[in-house]
């Protein structure tokens, strides 16, 4: 009961514009090649963002896209084209 009162207080107070983000930068990233790889995971992320409270984040394989040396290059990629954007609207919604 408790986890829901968070996440409801979690969702007005500005979870659902940072999901809407997440949601936003899947989207762009589906249109693009390059970006295909990340498109689920953003959607993934958005659904922590809209409510977090009772949910467990789990670690990866290392044999996922994102943790060799393609992901090293593709997550310096994902930070300059649109990481940075999503980092600074989590930073103003906090505030």
């Amino acid at each position: 009961m408790i986890r829901l009162v968070l996440n409801i207080l979690w969702f007005i107070a500005g979870g659902w514009a940072a999901g809407l983000l997440w949601l936003l930068g899947g989207v762009l990233l589906a249109i693009t090649i390059i970006g295909l790889p990340y498109t689920g995971a953003c959607f993934r992320i958005a659904g922590f963002v809209f409510w977090p409270y009772g949910k467990e984040i789990v670690t990866r394989d290392g044999a996922d896209l994102g943790t060799g040396p393609v992901g090293c290059v593709l997550n310096v990629l994902w930070f300059v084209l649109g990481g940075w954007y999503i980092a600074l609207a989590h930073l103003l919604l906090a505030i």
